[in-house]
């Protein structure tokens, strides 16, 4: 598990459309370039994507002004000693991600939040 504090200006806005989850959706979804495809094509997490994610996005708590976020990671039996590898990825992904998510997936984020918005009042 890595783990990030990010600032929260507005805490009402983040509420409902979410940034930390389109981001983690970005990250954690088993598309060509994901942090996930990364990881499993490095032998790192396994290949099963039926069994179980093998890459966890959350918003662990958050405070006025600032959140703490996580990317949990299942790695395959034996690659433990590769940690240092895998939390690498993970932290260049963020760097990445947060300099651009494709268009692609942060239309469908922004859909999938706005809905969640919708749906919140």
């Amino acid at each position: 598990t890595v783990g990030w504090c990010v600032p929260v200006d507005d805490p009402v806005a983040a509420a409902r459309c979410k940034p930390l989850a389109v981001l983690g959706h970005a990250l954690t979804s088993p598309h060509a370039g994901s942090a996930s495809d990364v990881l499993r094509t490095a032998g790192i997490a396994p290949l099963s994507a039926e069994l179980e994610p093998c890459l966890t996005a959350r918003a662990v708590s958050s405070a006025e002004g600032w959140a703490l976020w996580e990317l949990s990671l299942l790695m395959n039996p034996g690659a433990e000693r590769r940690w240092r590898e895998a939390r690498d990825v993970l932290i260049s992904a963020v760097g990445v991600a947060s300099r651009g998510v494709p268009a692609h997936l942060a239309a469908e984020a922004k859909s999938l939040a706005l809905l969640g918005w919708r749906y919140s009042s």
